[in-house]
């Protein structure tokens, strides 16, 4: 009689294609993964420069004079959102966005009653999100204008190409393609 010959394991040939399989698997997870982190981060940096311009215009409504405005001013009064993080001392604070850039708040010397807001290195696809974002609510805006990379954006203008908010191929061609771009939003 022949002796009864059961397989008791797996072949070299298919464990080699479990292992490809859950490799296959674990890296779809990563990288989606990382992809919606990415997106949240692109998301929060469009939510950061909302919510500071409203918590701003909300806290110098009556008055609308942002002559004292400054980010120690911000801080002290946790006007900035949660999430924005902090640098420098207490006497002079400074802020940084979800890349790490920085965010500077600043009047301008023409009026007092305008600010701005700079966004330092923000890599392309934020920066072309954060320059094709339309600000006008019911048809009207606190934005006067927009820097993207030096180029002046405004509300009304000749030319079709520096008119807000930009369709994004227009965007593409002012964010640099490298994580120095740098968007300055004037409101008043």
């Amino acid at each position: 009689m022949k002796p009864n010959k059961t397989q008791s394991g797996y072949t070299l040939i298919e464990s080699i294609a479990v292992i490809a399989i859950l490799t296959a698997v674990v890296g779809t997870i990563i990288k989606t993964i990382s992809h919606m982190h990415d997106r949240y981060r692109v998301s929060r940096l469009t939510s950061q420069i909302v919510e500071l311009e409203k918590a701003i215009n909300t806290r110098f409504s009556a008055s609308e004079d942002y002559s004292s405005l400054t980010a120690k001013l911000i801080k002290d009064e946790k006007l900035a959102p949660s999430d924005i993080n902090w640098g420098g001392s207490s006497t002079n604070p400074f802020m940084t966005h979800k890349f790490g850039g920085n965010i500077t708040i600043s009047t301008t010397g023409a009026s007092p009653h305008e600010y701005t807001i700079t966004f330092t290195n923000i890599p392309v696809v934020p920066c072309v999100e954060l320059a094709t974002q339309n600000w006008a609510h019911n048809q009207y805006s606190n934005l006067s204008y927009m820097e993207v990379n030096d180029n002046k954006l405004e509300w009304i203008t000749s030319s079709e190409e520096h008119r807000m908010p930009i369709p994004a191929a227009a965007a593409n061609d002012f964010c640099n393609s490298e994580l120095n771009n740098t968007i300055k939003w004037t409101f008043q």
